[in-house]
């Protein structure tokens, strides 16, 4: 209960008080510690800093407090520790307490952490970073192609890798990941990635309306791929920019409905066939005359097709 985050708030405060003393001590010794113990201390530290510094970065322009410069100070220096987890938690505890203006020095120590990482700690230090860079992104977005998928990443690091160019897409850089996305989704021996890819396209496209077009011309020539999982993302990530735009008082599908029925002659994978139908009909009111026109061609050859696309037919 409310309660008992309390009573637990309020024992944290009194135990960390303790530390009052002992803060400025505590601060040069951090330096001579072992790598463990350092980033235990940093961590204790931070706590500290952000429960009993209320303003950190000072008051009326004077600066930050004495104490806290010192920890800052020493933070600083642990940015070219040895340790990647060291490093790490230098860089979290400078991204909590100093100006966002301040935070670029710990740019270059995030990229040499990773490409220094070995892909057994490249997902702890992706998890990590990941939240830095939602929070600070023009921090690494000038490093984007740090963050470029390798073949032989691990599953879950491609996963993180991927999160986090999605989150550096910006109009800036936007045809450069959807460059590399693109790339991702010939991985078909991978087909869970190359769902993720899709889905990563998506998410970029209704963020950054610019490229949504080109975004939906990718997603409908990808409805026929030979990979099911492929073409059925490419339903699911079409309907979603489809309804997006819809929403809007120019959505534009009139132009992009005939290019759909187009296509449909062409398309062979069933649930590709009852997807494309399923957005013609939902949307006829964008084009009138083209689903009578769809329906007529359809109706010729009804009984060979497949269960799924009779039914969006009728």
């Amino acid at each position: 209960g409310g309660s008992e985050v309390l009573g637990t708030d309020e024992a944290l405060r009194s135990q960390l008080a303790l530390l009052h003393p002992h803060f400025r001590r505590l601060c040069q010794d951090v330096l001579l510690m072992d790598a463990w113990a350092q980033q235990c201390c940093l961590d204790l530290l931070l706590r500290y800093c952000r429960l009993f510094f209320a303003a950190p970065e000072g008051r009326n322009g004077e600066g930050p407090p004495e104490d806290l410069a010192a920890f800052l100070k020493t933070l600083r220096l642990l940015l070219s520790s040895s340790s990647k987890g060291v490093t790490l938690a230098a860089v979290v505890a400078l991204c909590y307490l100093v100006p966002r203006e301040e935070l670029k020095v710990v740019t270059m120590p995030i990229l040499r952490c990773l490409r220094q990482a070995p892909p057994e700690s490249a997902h702890a230090l992706l998890v990590a970073l990941l939240p830095i860079a939602e929070a600070n992104p023009e921090l690494v977005r000038p490093s984007i192609r740090e963050f470029f998928v390798q073949s032989f990443d691990f599953a879950d690091v491609k996963q993180l890798k991927l999160k986090i160019l999605e989150r550096l897409a910006d109009e800036s850089n936007v045809q450069l990941v959807l460059r590399e996305l693109q790339a991702y989704v010939s991985w078909q021996s991978h087909p869970d990635f190359v769902a993720l890819a899709v889905q990563g396209i998506a998410r970029v496209a209704l963020r950054i309306s610019s490229v949504a077009d080109s975004c939906l011309r990718g997603l409908v020539k990808m409805l026929d791929s030979k990979c099911e999982v492929l073409s059925c993302e490419a339903v699911v990530a079409l309907r979603a920019l489809l309804q997006r735009r819809c929403e809007t008082a120019d959505s534009g599908l009139g132009a992009v409905l005939p290019h759909l029925a187009r296509y449909l002659e062409d398309l062979k994978a069933p649930t590709a066939r009852a997807s494309v139908v399923w957005i013609i009909g939902q949307y006829q009111r964008e084009e009138p005359r083209l689903a009578p026109d769809v329906v007529r061609r359809l109706a010729k050859g009804f009984a060979s097709e497949r269960q799924e696309v009779k039914q969006q037919i009728l």
